[in-house]
Protein backbone atom coordinates (compact mmCIF):
# COMPACT_ATOMS: atom_id res chain seq x y z
CA UNK A 1 0.00 0.00 0.00
CA UNK A 2 3.12 2.64 0.91
CA UNK A 3 4.42 1.77 -2.53
CA UNK A 4 1.03 2.54 -4.21
CA UNK A 5 0.65 5.89 -2.51
CA UNK A 6 4.29 6.42 -3.18
CA UNK A 7 3.15 6.27 -7.01
CA UNK A 8 0.66 8.18 -6.76
CA UNK A 9 2.70 10.87 -4.85
CA UNK A 10 5.19 10.40 -7.52
CA UNK A 11 2.71 10.86 -10.38
CA UNK A 12 1.18 13.85 -9.41
CA UNK A 13 4.26 15.56 -9.32
CA UNK A 14 5.03 14.04 -12.88
CA UNK A 15 1.71 15.10 -13.96
CA UNK A 16 1.53 18.84 -12.35
CA UNK A 17 2.79 20.54 -15.88
CA UNK A 18 -0.71 18.38 -17.75
CA UNK A 19 -3.76 20.35 -15.31
CA UNK A 20 -2.89 18.52 -11.94
CA UNK A 21 -3.97 15.50 -12.54
CA UNK A 22 -3.71 12.96 -9.43
CA UNK A 23 -4.80 9.58 -10.29
CA UNK A 24 -3.82 7.12 -13.17
CA UNK A 25 -7.29 6.61 -14.71
CA UNK A 26 -7.10 10.36 -15.61
CA UNK A 27 -3.59 9.83 -17.12
CA UNK A 28 -4.78 7.39 -18.57
CA UNK A 29 -7.73 9.15 -20.62
CA UNK A 30 -4.47 12.12 -21.32
CA UNK A 31 -2.50 9.61 -23.28
CA UNK A 32 -5.17 7.83 -25.38
CA UNK A 33 -6.06 10.44 -28.47
CA UNK A 34 -6.27 10.00 -31.50
CA UNK A 35 -3.26 11.16 -33.91
CA UNK A 36 -4.29 12.20 -37.50
CA UNK A 37 -2.58 9.84 -40.24
CA UNK A 38 -2.14 11.64 -43.27
CA UNK A 39 -2.48 8.97 -46.44
CA UNK A 40 1.23 9.50 -48.49
CA UNK A 41 0.39 9.54 -51.91
CA UNK A 42 0.52 6.66 -53.62
CA UNK A 43 3.69 5.17 -55.25
CA UNK A 44 5.21 2.64 -57.33
CA UNK A 45 8.32 0.48 -55.82
CA UNK A 46 10.56 2.26 -57.72
CA UNK A 47 9.72 5.67 -56.86
CA UNK A 48 9.44 4.58 -53.34
CA UNK A 49 13.22 2.97 -54.04
CA UNK A 50 14.51 6.72 -55.35
CA UNK A 51 12.92 8.73 -53.09
CA UNK A 52 14.75 6.65 -49.64
CA UNK A 53 17.87 6.73 -52.24
CA UNK A 54 17.97 2.90 -51.57
CA UNK A 55 20.27 1.47 -54.41
CA UNK A 56 18.90 -1.14 -56.95
CA UNK A 57 19.27 -4.92 -56.25
CA UNK A 58 22.34 -6.58 -58.95
CA UNK A 59 20.27 -8.59 -61.34
CA UNK A 60 21.40 -12.25 -61.23
CA UNK A 61 23.78 -11.96 -64.46
CA UNK A 62 26.49 -10.29 -62.70
CA UNK A 63 26.66 -13.65 -60.71
CA UNK A 64 28.85 -16.39 -61.67
CA UNK A 65 27.01 -19.39 -62.43
CA UNK A 66 27.88 -22.22 -59.98
CA UNK A 67 28.05 -26.18 -61.05
CA UNK A 68 25.29 -26.11 -58.55
CA UNK A 69 23.20 -23.77 -60.49
CA UNK A 70 23.61 -25.58 -63.77
CA UNK A 71 22.36 -28.96 -62.21
CA UNK A 72 19.36 -27.44 -61.15
CA UNK A 73 18.16 -25.57 -63.67
CA UNK A 74 19.12 -28.29 -66.02
CA UNK A 75 16.95 -30.94 -63.41
CA UNK A 76 13.90 -28.19 -63.66
CA UNK A 77 14.04 -27.75 -67.82
CA UNK A 78 14.12 -31.63 -68.21
CA UNK A 79 11.19 -31.79 -65.69
CA UNK A 80 9.67 -29.34 -68.59
CA UNK A 81 10.77 -31.56 -71.53
CA UNK A 82 9.15 -34.47 -69.31
CA UNK A 83 6.14 -32.61 -69.30
CA UNK A 84 6.22 -31.35 -72.87
CA UNK A 85 6.77 -35.59 -73.40
CA UNK A 86 3.51 -36.66 -71.78
CA UNK A 87 1.31 -34.06 -73.85
CA UNK A 88 2.48 -34.71 -76.70
CA UNK A 89 2.32 -38.90 -76.09
CA UNK A 90 -1.40 -38.01 -74.92
CA UNK A 91 -2.24 -35.57 -78.34
CA UNK A 92 -1.13 -38.40 -80.05
CA UNK A 93 -3.57 -40.57 -78.69
CA UNK A 94 -6.27 -38.90 -81.16
CA UNK A 95 -4.08 -39.56 -84.01
CA UNK A 96 -6.51 -41.83 -86.63
CA UNK A 97 -3.26 -43.94 -87.04
CA UNK A 98 -1.64 -46.22 -84.60
CA UNK A 99 1.59 -46.46 -83.08
CA UNK A 100 2.53 -49.16 -85.11
CA UNK A 101 1.71 -47.57 -87.98
CA UNK A 102 3.79 -44.70 -87.17
CA UNK A 103 7.20 -46.56 -86.35
CA UNK A 104 6.48 -48.60 -89.90
CA UNK A 105 6.53 -45.41 -91.78
CA UNK A 106 9.99 -44.00 -89.61
CA UNK A 107 11.36 -47.65 -91.22
CA UNK A 108 9.82 -46.69 -94.70
CA UNK A 109 11.77 -43.70 -94.84
CA UNK A 110 15.46 -45.41 -94.69
CA UNK A 111 17.21 -43.24 -92.11
CA UNK A 112 20.51 -44.74 -90.96
CA UNK A 113 21.44 -46.22 -87.72
CA UNK A 114 23.27 -43.24 -86.68
CA UNK A 115 20.37 -40.51 -87.11
CA UNK A 116 18.25 -43.09 -85.37
CA UNK A 117 20.71 -43.20 -82.34
CA UNK A 118 21.15 -39.62 -82.37
CA UNK A 119 17.13 -38.53 -82.41
CA UNK A 120 17.09 -41.01 -79.41
CA UNK A 121 19.68 -39.73 -77.72
CA UNK A 122 18.62 -36.39 -77.92
CA UNK A 123 14.61 -37.73 -76.96
CA UNK A 124 15.88 -39.44 -74.19
CA UNK A 125 18.95 -37.55 -72.20
CA UNK A 126 15.92 -35.10 -70.18
CA UNK A 127 14.82 -38.44 -68.89
CA UNK A 128 17.81 -40.05 -68.10
CA UNK A 129 19.55 -36.31 -66.76
CA UNK A 130 15.80 -36.39 -64.56
CA UNK A 131 15.79 -40.07 -63.43
CA UNK A 132 19.54 -39.26 -62.04
CA UNK A 133 19.18 -35.62 -60.20
CA UNK A 134 15.57 -37.00 -58.65
CA UNK A 135 17.71 -40.52 -57.17
CA UNK A 136 20.75 -37.69 -55.95
CA UNK A 137 17.10 -35.40 -54.31
CA UNK A 138 16.06 -38.59 -53.00
CA UNK A 139 19.29 -39.59 -51.45
CA UNK A 140 19.53 -36.04 -50.07
CA UNK A 141 16.43 -36.11 -48.83
CA UNK A 142 16.35 -40.12 -47.26
CA UNK A 143 19.59 -40.16 -45.70
CA UNK A 144 20.60 -36.85 -45.14
CA UNK A 145 24.12 -37.72 -46.55
CA UNK A 146 26.46 -35.91 -49.62
CA UNK A 147 25.26 -32.28 -48.62
CA UNK A 148 28.78 -30.95 -47.68
CA UNK A 149 29.81 -28.88 -50.39
CA UNK A 150 32.45 -31.51 -52.21
CA UNK A 151 30.10 -34.20 -51.94
CA UNK A 152 27.43 -32.34 -53.65
CA UNK A 153 29.83 -31.63 -56.39
CA UNK A 154 30.63 -35.26 -56.73
CA UNK A 155 27.08 -36.61 -56.70
CA UNK A 156 26.83 -34.01 -59.51
CA UNK A 157 29.35 -35.33 -61.92
CA UNK A 158 28.23 -39.08 -60.65
CA UNK A 159 24.36 -37.67 -61.73
CA UNK A 160 25.29 -36.61 -65.06
CA UNK A 161 27.84 -39.82 -65.80
CA UNK A 162 25.25 -42.01 -65.36
CA UNK A 163 22.99 -39.91 -67.48
CA UNK A 164 25.04 -39.68 -70.01
CA UNK A 165 25.40 -43.96 -69.62
CA UNK A 166 21.51 -44.39 -68.91
CA UNK A 167 21.09 -42.70 -72.01
CA UNK A 168 23.03 -43.91 -74.30
CA UNK A 169 21.64 -47.90 -73.16
CA UNK A 170 18.28 -46.14 -73.66
CA UNK A 171 19.63 -44.87 -77.53
CA UNK A 172 20.65 -48.19 -78.35
CA UNK A 173 17.66 -50.57 -77.35
CA UNK A 174 16.60 -51.91 -80.49
CA UNK A 175 18.38 -50.24 -82.73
Amino acid sequence: MTLYIRGLSSLSKLTKPFCGITSLQQLRCLIIKPKEITALPPETYEEKNERLKRPMSPHVTIYKMQFQSYTSIGHRITGMMMYGYVFLLAAGSFLPQTWEDIIDNIEDLKIGHGIIFLVKFIIASPLAYHFSCGIRHLVWDATGKFLTMPEVFKTGYVAIAFAFLFTSYLALLAL
